[in-house]
């Protein structure tokens, strides 16, 4: 299957090196087979609203044919600390997108570094994480 071109027929498919080499009616002979009849062979898919972005959500994304996984709702505040912590890790692309939340939370703080959260008992206004779970009552709570 090839959406660029249209095709969408049985093919052989010759792969080096983990590139598509030759694409063919005719039999190919290499070092593996395998017998795909039946199945599609399409390039890998992208996710582009995936918030599973552990090695666990990967392994779940491979296993659905996609190759890249990317966060562009919720995304993060800290781009260059979020790809760090998956340097050399994945098993596939992924990607994220600034988030509006963690960025409006900062772009508000009472002081460097330092989130205004909800301050009634259910978050301590320091800590995002106990704010989490009440984010759309929070959202409604804000008074600037």
């Amino acid at each position: 299957m090839d959406p660029a071109s249209g095709m969408d027929a049985p093919r052989n498919v010759g792969i080096v090196g983990g590139f598509i080499r030759a694409v063919s009616e005719q039999p190919l002979r290499g070092r593996d087979s395998l017998d795909a009849r039946g199945m599609v062979v399409a390039p890998g898919f992208i996710d582009l609203h995936q918030h599973a972005q552990d090695t666990a959500g990967y392994r779940v994304e491979v296993l659905d044919g996609t190759t890249t996984a990317l966060e562009l709702e919720g995304g993060t505040v800290d781009i260059d600390a979020w790809y760090d912590t998956r340097a050399g890790e994945s098993i596939i692309n992924h990607g994220v997108s600034v988030g509006h939340d963690g960025v409006r939370s900062r772009a508000h703080a009472r002081d460097e570094g330092t989130a205004i959260l909800p301050r009634n008992g259910r978050g301590n206004g320091r800590n995002r994480n106990d704010w989490c779970c009440n984010t759309h009552r929070a959202h409604s709570e804000f008074s600037w």
